[in-house]
C-alpha cells in the first residue's frame, strides 16, 4: 500500500500536459537495523554542525561546496544549484521515443510506478478523470516504445525512460554514458586461454540441462531467513506474572454463622 508520492509534476507530451506522481517501484527487502553501542544497547545519534564556527545547522541551512585542483573551497547555495539547467523541478519533458531493447540494461537504474494525478482539489471531492494520462499510457503500450524524457529530482537532473508494465506506465532512471566505469582492473589480464569445441559442446550441454523458467518467487534470500532465524532465538520469553491482586471481599470479617 503506497500511502505518499515521491514526487509530483506534469510529463510534457507534445502539446499534452500529463499530471501525475511518481511512486518508487522497488524496495529493498530487510529487517531494520540501528547504529548501537554494544556496551548498553544505546541508539548512536548524529547532529550537523559546522566545523570552523561549530555552529549547529538545520537541514535547509546547508549549502554545497567544491574543492577545485588548487585546495580552494568553492561554495553553493541551494538556489544557485537549482537555477543551473533550465529543467524545472516538477516537469518531466518528453524528447523522443526508442525501441526499449536499445537502453542497456547496465544503464537502467531506479524505477517508479507513474500513477495519474486525479487533481483533487480537496478531501472528499470525487476523483477527475485524468485522460492526457490514458492516451500517453495506450500510446506506449500499442506502439511498444519507450518515452525518452529528462527531470529534475533531488536537485539532480536524469535522463528517463517510460514504458507500460501491467496497465501502469512505469518511470527508470537512465544512467548517463560516463556514470558506466569502464571494466579497467588494476590487477593484471589473466592469461590468455584456449578452449576446445568438445569442452564448449560439454559446457553448452550443462546449460541446456540447467535451463528453467525463470520464477522470482523461487528465490529467497537466505541471509534474511537466517537473520529472522538469529533474532528470534536471541529474542526474551515473555514471562507472565502471578498476579497479586487480592480480592477485598476474602479481606472482609465474616459474617458470624447463625445459631441453630
Amino acid at each position: 500500500m503506497f500511502s505518499k508520492a515521491t514526487w509530483t509534476g506534469t510529463i510534457s507530451f507534445g502539446l499534452v500536459s500529463v499530471p501525475v506522481k511518481l511512486y518508487g517501484a522497488t524496495e529493498e527487502h530487510g529487517i531494520e537495523m540501528h547504529e548501537a553501542h554494544p556496551a548498553d544497547g544505546g541508539r548512536v545519534g548524529y547532529k550537523r554542525f559546522c566545523k570552523d564556527c561549530g555552529e549547529d545547522l538545520a537541514y535547509g541551512d546547508i549549502g554545497r561546496s567544491h574543492l577545485d585542483a588548487d585546495g580552494h573551497s568553492i561554495v553553493f547555495t541551494k538556489d544557485e544549484l537549482d537555477a543551473l539547467t533550465d529543467a524545472k523541478d516538477h516537469a518531466i519533458t518528453l524528447d523522443s521515443f526508442c525501441e526499449p531493447h536499445q537502453i542497456d540494461p547496465l544503464h537502467l537504474g531506479k524505477t517508479y510506478y507513474v500513477r495519474p494525478d486525479f487533481l483533487i482539489k480537496k478531501r472528499g471531492d470525487a476523483p477527475r478523470a485524468n485522460k492526457p494520462y490514458a492516451l500517453l499510457a495506450e500510446s506506449l503500450l500499442t506502439s511498444g516504445k519507450a518515452a525518452i524524457g529528462r527531470m529534475v529530482m533531488r536537485s539532480r537532473e536524469s535522463l528517463v525512460a517510460i514504458t507500460v508494465h501491467e496497465d501502469v506506465m512505469v518511470l527508470r532512471v537512465i544512467l548517463w554514458a560516463d556514470e558506466i566505469r569502464e571494466p579497467v582492473f588494476q590487477e593484471p589480464d589473466a592469461p590468455a586461454v584456449t578452449v576446445t569445441a568438445e569442452e564448449t559442446t560439454m559446457a553448452l550441454e550443462l546449460v541446456d540441462a540447467m535451463t528453467t523458467k525463470f520464477d522470482i518467487n523461487s528465490h529467497v534470500d537466505r541471509r534474511e531467513l537466517a537473520l529472522s532465524d538469529l533474532i528470534a532465538s536471541r529474542r526474551q520469553p515473555v514471562v507472565e506474572q502471578e498476579s497479586n491482586v487480592v480480592s477485598l471481599l476474602s479481606r472482609l470479617p465474616q459474617p458470624a454463622a447463625a445459631a441453630v
